[in-house]
């Protein structure tokens, strides 16, 4: 082999090490989707929580603290066995958004929390949430599974009509139907006023949100690419079934 070969060898080993070199620094900055996220609006003041931390302790723990919990506000995590191999488990404040959309990132599957004894009065806020999830555009574009939990179900009233959503029993109906509902309409109505790209006050763009459902047709869950399940049960009563079946599907 002449020295000008040789050095064309050499000039391509280069080259396919610099290569090697760039992939790998690219997927080092990619965010590895290695955990469960407990999403959910937080208490504050005479709201209660929606159960994220206590769902943590349930999980990590299978019971709860004798003297209670207080609203979370960091994140607090804890390494969960699931299928014999341990899974990250992340319980995520309320109040700060942009740390729930940092999160989103690593979120192999979501655990979305509401409190189904009092969905009617916070149904709002539980929406705009989970407006902000849904439309975070990898979750979308991955199709990241969702599971609905309606903790607290064993505190619904018995009868607790809704007339103008056609919702005869909310203890009956449950997250199959009443929660489902309340939601759907509130996010039909964050959504007629979202856009996909807004300018924050320094000037620099937020990440890249999706259009929620279809535009010419009024928002139902169906409309989601990602699969979306609901539950109901009761942390405090440690009736946290679907939950470990979620996680076991996600992490299988």
């Amino acid at each position: 082999m002449d020295l000008s070969t040789s050095g064309f060898a050499l000039l391509a080993l280069v080259a396919v090490i610099v290569l090697l070199l760039i992939y790998i620094a690219a997927g080092s900055g990619k965010s590895k989707r290695n955990a469960i996220l407990i999403v959910g609006r937080s208490g504050t003041g005479e709201n209660k929580s929606v159960g994220k931390t206590a769902l943590l302790k349930q999980l990590k723990n299978s019971e709860q603290p004798k003297y209670g919990l207080l609203p979370s506000l960091v994140v607090n995590s804890a390494e969960i066995t699931v299928n014999g191999k341990p899974v990250r488990v992340m319980d995520v404040p309320g109040m700060v958004p942009s740390l729930l959309e940092d999160l989103l990132d690593r979120a192999k599957g979501i655990i979305f929390m509401v409190d189904s004894s009092e969905i009617r009065d916070h149904a709002r806020r539980d929406a705009e949430i989970l407006h902000d999830v849904l439309t975070q555009g990898s979750i979308m574009k991955e199709k990241i599974p969702m599971l609905i939990f309606c903790n607290k179900s064993d505190l619904i009233a018995s009868s607790s009509p809704d007339v103008s959503l056609g919702i005869r029993d909310l203890r009956r109906e449950g997250c199959g139907d009443a929660v489902k509902t309340y939601l759907e309409r509130e996010l039909q109505l964050i959504r007629s006023s979202a856009v996909n790209a807004v300018e924050t006050a320094g000037g620099t763009k937020q990440k890249q949100k999706e259009f929620l459902g279809f535009e010419e047709e009024v928002f139902r869950f169906e409309h989601v690419p990602n699969k979306l399940t609901f539950a109901s049960g009761s942390v405090i009563k440690g009736n946290i079934d679907p939950v470990q079946k979620f996680m076991a599907e996600t992490t299988a």
